[in-house]
Parts: C-alpha cells; structure tokens; sequence
C-alpha cells in the first residue's frame, strides 16, 4: 500500500468517525413521538 492510499483511507476513516452512522434516536424508538409538527416520523404515527 502505498502512502497516498493510506492517506486516502485515513482521510475517509476521519470523515466517517466526524459524521455519526445514524441520527440520534428520535422518539418515536423509544415508544412515540407526541410532536404533531414533527417531520421524522411517518405520517401515520403521528396520532
């Protein structure tokens, strides 16, 4: 491997450690959102 790869990879590792994998746990995993204005879930949970 050479140094360019292993410069390429560590950038790519750097920016995936900066941006989290998913969004943080909305409400409605923890048992429902409330929210009526809320975007994040689907239209049908929103009663």
């Amino acid at each position: 491997m050479t140094p360019a790869e292993m410069q390429a990879r560590t950038a790519d590792l750097y920016a995936r450690m900066r941006t989290p994998a998913k969004p943080l746990a909305h409400p409605i995993d923890r048992g429902g959102c409330t929210n009526p204005r809320c975007t994040s879930c689907p239209k049908e949970s929103q009663r």
